[in-house]
């Protein structure tokens, strides 16, 4: 997005790029529990995926909570309506600004440029005491320019530098919501313990330990040497196979569908430990935010705290995607070895 751009003392007052990122308005932490319930069996598996060419696949099992996530996300990507307006009013005055080749013009012509447009930014005639202003008092600009964003953004509307939208934009969101700064302070503060050193350290042993539990691989290895073992076996019956080459296919099937089983119980295993863990990493945070309305204060900082805050709700939409993928692959696993049984 583009710098919002307001005329000041004498030049362009740019302030830092705004932030794009807004927090969702929902309890994202429901969506732990929509994650499917691990397979007891692989029957189990076979029965809830879908056949496809010869494929069990257990998209359906996924897709509803992928979809929302993925439609949280790009939500996540909106601008707040003070943003839009900010913008709007800036670009407007930014496009203005660069064909008029204000950047070059000196002090005196930069103040005679803004008597000359009081018909940008809504007209307002405080523009003209807000330039006089800066260019008579380097000490107050200097004071804001040190200000951040949010700050900015409140001193330019107290002087006129924004128009009445805006400020009203921000009313209506203070009206609307019943919380207050310190519990968004408290949410960042949860925010950032979910996203300590030490829990992400845990949380990537966790995921190491699922990965190494689903690792193909490892898990073919150990089904080479059952069909090696058969291989071995089958080489000593008679050439024309009979009833005793289907006995010996039985018998190592079941070797192999209790191995698969075995195994997928290690990734269930690993899986319920590392979706317990993330649910209780993620609940403080989740349930502060909820406590906070999103963020959604209406107060100076409330744009800023948004984008901070809808980074926290990025990582548990991530961390929710990612269950999702590994609970996919633990079904289709499972399914089809149970699918080998029943062609065999």
């Amino acid at each position: 997005m583009k710098n919002l751009l307001l005329i000041s003392f004498a030049a362009v007052i740019s302030l830092s790029e705004l932030n794009a990122q807004v927090t969702v308005k929902k309890d994202l932490l429901l969506y732990y529990p929509m994650l499917p319930a691990m397979p007891a069996t692989l029957e189990d598996a076979y029965n809830k995926c879908t056949v496809k060419n010869g494929t069990c696949k257990a998209d359906s099992l996924v897709a509803p909570l992928q979809r929302n996530i993925n439609a949280d996300s790009k939500s996540m990507g909106s601008l707040t309506a003070t943003q839009t307006q900010q913008v709007q009013q800036g670009q407007a005055l930014a496009n203005k600004m660069q064909a008029d080749n204000v950047k070059g013009m000196t002090d005196d012509q930069k103040l005679q440029y803004v008597q000359n447009n009081q018909q940008l930014n809504g007209g307002n005639p405080q523009q003209i005491a807000f330039a006089q202003k800066m260019k008579d008092d380097p000490a107050e600009k200097a004071r804001l320019q040190n200000m951040t964003d949010a700050q900015k953004i409140a001193y330019l509307q107290q002087n006129g530098m924004l128009n009445g939208n805006a400020t009203q934009g921000q009313g209506i969101m203070a009206s609307a919501s019943s919380n207050d700064p310190g519990k968004a302070a408290d949410a960042l503060a949860k925010q950032k313990q979910m996203q300590s050193d030490s829990i992400t350290q845990k949380k990537n042993q966790l995921i190491q330990a699922l990965s190494d539990k689903m690792d193909m691989s490892k898990i073919n290895a150990e089904h080479a040497k059952i069909d090696q073992q058969k291989s071995s076996e089958g080489s000593l019956l008679p050439s024309t196979g009979g009833i005793a080459a289907k006995l010996l296919e039985n018998k190592y099937m079941k070797k192999h569908l209790e191995l698969a089983l075995t195994e997928m119980q290690d990734m269930i295993k690993a899986y319920q430990d590392l979706y317990s863990f993330l649910l209780s990493a993620e609940t403080p945070f989740g349930n502060a935010l909820t406590a906070a309305s999103y963020g959604y204060t209406g107060d100076a900082s409330q744009d800023k705290n948004l984008n901070t805050l809808a980074m926290g709700q990025s990582y548990i939409l991530n961390d929710v995607n990612n269950l999702a993928s590994d609970a996919k692959s633990i079904y289709e696993f499972g399914a089809n070895w149970q699918a080998r049984s029943n062609n065999k």
